[in-house]
């Protein structure tokens, strides 16, 4: 599993990574599920094509956008980069002179995550409410709860869902899609 994962283990990646307009480019990245060149990325952010290219080179210099090819474009040297990982696992260093800190770029990451996510539920409700679908499930759900697992259920229903996750990241005209928001934490 960690083959696939980008790990994030620095204060520096943390920082790099936490931006919310860094997380909105690595967003177009794995969107789009291929190269692009910054100006590219930029029309799709429509955004300014030096703001985007300014936090690309951060996400360049820690290897979470790498440089896939370079082709000639009308003239000039278009360079196309990727994200080699779709995914990121948080394992930090235990310092605790870092900690605020990191828990600061952290909490940048989740609201960030959940922000996006809450957009797209709430478009979604919306164009539901106004539908005629039979089944409000067919829309999307929201649920929150505690569950009681051992390490092994744990790293079952985790494997499940990257799995499911893995097989299922491919656009496809056949399919719908929708946005998959996760996460688990121990209590205790």
């Amino acid at each position: 599993m960690d083959k696939d994962m980008r790990v994030i283990s620095t204060t520096e990646e943390l920082k790099a990574v936490s931006d919310p307009f860094r997380l909105r480019i690595i967003g177009v990245y794995r969107e789009h599920q291929k190269p692009l060149t910054v100006k590219g990325c930029a029309d799709l952010m429509g955004e300014v094509p030096a703001k985007v290219h300014y936090h690309v080179k951060k996400l360049l210099a820690i290897d979470v956008l790498t440089l896939d090819h370079i082709e000639v474009v009308n003239g000039i040297n278009a360079k196309f980069y990727k994200l080699p990982k779709m995914r990121f696992k948080l394992q930090l260093e235990d310092n605790d002179d870092a900690l605020e800190t990191n828990l600061k770029h952290l909490t940048n990451i989740v609201i960030s995550q959940l922000e996006s996510f809450k957009m797209d539920f709430i478009e979604v409700t919306q164009k539901a409410s106004k539908s005629k679908e039979k089944n409000p499930y067919d829309v999307g759900w929201l649920s929150s709860s505690e569950v009681y697992l051992s390490k092994e259920e744990f790293d079952e229903i985790q494997a499940y869902i990257f799995d499911k996750l893995d097989q299922n990241d491919q656009k496809d005209e056949n399919k719908k899609k929708y946005t998959f928001i996760t996460g688990m934490s121990r209590k205790d």
